[in-house]
């Protein structure tokens, strides 16, 4: 194979690569930006339960990784220590 046309292949694939890396950084500020999003609601929830608010609930969207559903357990434990927080006001 020519010299020319090697470095051609090769720029090509250096191209895809860093095409490739782009979108990957791209899906995981996504991901990033929904965890932060999560948190700030969870927190939000927290101060509210906290402050005796007996009708917060926790509220998110569930995943799907594999075909199965995530969000439910942190939901779940999240309203839990709700209830506790509004159970326990010398807490």
């Amino acid at each position: 194979m020519p010299c020319s046309l090697w470095r051609a292949d090769r720029a090509e694939e250096i191209a895809e690569l860093k095409q490739r890396e782009a979108e990957m950084q791209r899906r995981e500020a996504g991901r990033q930006q929904y965890l932060d999003a999560g948190v700030q609601h969870l927190s939000q929830v927290l101060v509210q339960a906290a402050k005796g608010d007996r009708t917060v609930r926790t509220q998110m969207a569930l995943t799907q990784k594999n075909g199965k559903a995530h969000g439910c357990v942190v939901q779940g434990k999240v309203t839990t220590i709700a209830i506790t927080i509004q159970r326990s006001p010398g807490l």
